[in-house]
């Protein structure tokens, strides 16, 4: 705003914690990032792996080394039925 000065700013109170309570505080926050770089490391290598083994399984079915001629998709009403009365 352009009423407001250096000198008000320069009196405003700035509410801190006490310095242990920061200190508590980026403890926590490390923790927290840690676990959750760790999920997120887990969860890149879960996909990369789920991701081979479509391609093996696509490529068994290409070169014959499975037989899907006889394949049926299976019925999803009785998955969807199934997962609504657990829910």
């Amino acid at each position: 705003m352009q009423n407001i000065g250096q000198d008000t700013i320069k009196e405003l109170i700035v509410a801190l914690p006490p310095e242990n309570e920061v200190q508590l505080l980026i403890e926590f926050l490390k923790k927290e990032i840690n676990a959750f770089n760790t999920l997120t490391d887990l969860s890149h290598r879960q996909i990369a792996l789920l991701q081979e083994r479509r391609t093996a399984l696509i490529s068994a079915a290409v070169t014959g080394k499975i037989d899907v001629r006889d394949w049926v998709a299976p019925d999803t009403s009785d998955i969807e039925a199934t997962e609504e009365a657990t829910a």
